[in-house]
């Protein structure tokens, strides 16, 4: 979808609203909060975006980032958007010269360690720490995350991120409105996933108390085959969630579509 339509759909949306702009990258409304996580332009289909760019995010309240890879931390995006009232929070272990920079060309940026809680715009965001790490023929490989725990609109939505051990995900019992994870299935194991993973991620996931599930972090086309999930792997470990919890709802999000709250 051209990038101006999807974004003149999401303005346009009435009342509570998501949409997807990259294949992890959430824009939201709330009571009228206009709030995102991981911001990222998706430079391939969103060509159409240098144009007006500003105007596109305008109103934007608070952005959140969870970690520092590329495909969440868009860091060209973040400085084309610096002169925007925007409330950005970062985790606390970005390098100390880096933070600084942020604190010098940014409106207002926060820096979140797990358990900190901050209130803002009608949000109210707890950090967490997400475990974006596994091991790997012998290797620990990953970096540090924090996941987010975000009050807003009456509803609770929840992002642990790009989590690599389910097992020992922070605990999520807590419960949320909106559930927002990734499907992960193993480190170069997209073109055949492994059975262990499979079973883990479905166990884990289909105990969280959870109004609704959105399955994420699809059709990376910066990825290699390898290692790139897509909507057949999410439908995987959707029936696989369902046959364990056949009353959850459980959404596939679509790249440009606006998804009513």
């Amino acid at each position: 979808m051209n990038w101006r339509e999807m974004m003149d759909s999401f303005r346009n949306a009435q009342g509570d609203a998501v949409m997807l702009i990259s294949h992890a990258s959430y824009l939201f409304k709330t009571s009228g909060v206009f709030w995102a996580v991981d911001p990222r332009l998706n430079r391939d289909l969103h060509i159409q975006a240098e144009e007006g760019l500003a105007a596109d995010f305008k109103g934007l309240q608070v952005a959140m980032v969870t970690h520092l890879h590329g495909d969440h931390y868009d860091k060209a995006l973040i400085e084309r958007l610096a002169s925007q009232d925007i409330h950005w929070i970062f985790p606390h272990f970005m390098p100390a010269e880096v933070r600084e920079e942020w604190k010098k060309k940014l409106r207002c940026c926060s820096f979140l360690a797990p358990g900190d809680e901050i209130s803002l715009e009608r949000l109210r965001i707890r950090a967490f720490e997400s475990i974006h790490y596994d091991y790997f023929q012998g290797k620990r490989c990953g970096v540090e995350e924090n996941g987010y725990r975000v009050e807003a609109g009456g509803k609770v939505f929840l992002f642990p991120g790009d989590v690599r051990n389910y097992e020992m995900l922070p605990d999520i019992q807590k419960g949320a409105d909106e559930f927002f994870t990734h499907v992960w299935l193993g480190r170069e194991a997209a073109l055949s996933p492994k059975e262990e993973m499979a079973e883990s991620f479905c166990r884990y996931f289909a105990g969280a108390n959870a109004g609704r599930m959105w399955l994420g972090h699809l059709n990376d086309m910066d990825r290699a085959p390898i290692d790139r999930w897509t909507p057949a792997h999410a439908q995987l470990v959707k029936e696989g969630i369902q046959k364990r919890a056949p009353d959850m709802d459980i959404q596939i999000p679509e790249h440009g579509k606006v998804y009513c709250l």
